[in-house]
């Protein structure tokens, strides 16, 4: 990321919310830094109590696929703050729905 990106503010750039007063640069680290977090939760959860009622439903296929396309994109975002911006809100919608999924599959493995 060239020194000059790198200073930029989110609003230089175009962005707001909470990316408005965000320097480029954090904004990259921080679209890395939730996806690293994504996969390793999924790691977690599919390994933990609830991964095989997790397997079954019927969303997690498209999750998966969803996260090996968003694996595939993640160098693209290494100097662009606003791909790294969008990055980090897919992020955050993957996680939104995988918290559904396994909210559902807690309920089912504790029913008896």
């Amino acid at each position: 990321m060239s020194r000059v990106l790198n200073d930029c503010l989110g609003s230089e750039l175009g962005l707001d919310g909470c990316y408005a007063n965000m320097r480029a640069a954090e904004i990259v680290n921080n679209a890395r830094a939730r996806f690293i977090s994504l996969s390793s939760r999924l790691t977690a959860i599919q390994n933990g109590a609830t991964g095989a009622a997790i397997a079954t439903d019927p969303a997690w296929p498209g999750i998966l696929q969803e996260i090996d396309g968003m694996l595939a994109r993640f160098p693209a975002m290494a100097d662009d703050a606003i791909v790294a911006a969008a990055f980090s809100d897919e992020v955050l919608d993957l996680e939104e729905e995988i918290d559904h999924i396994v909210a559902v599959a807690e309920r089912t493995t504790d029913e008896p």
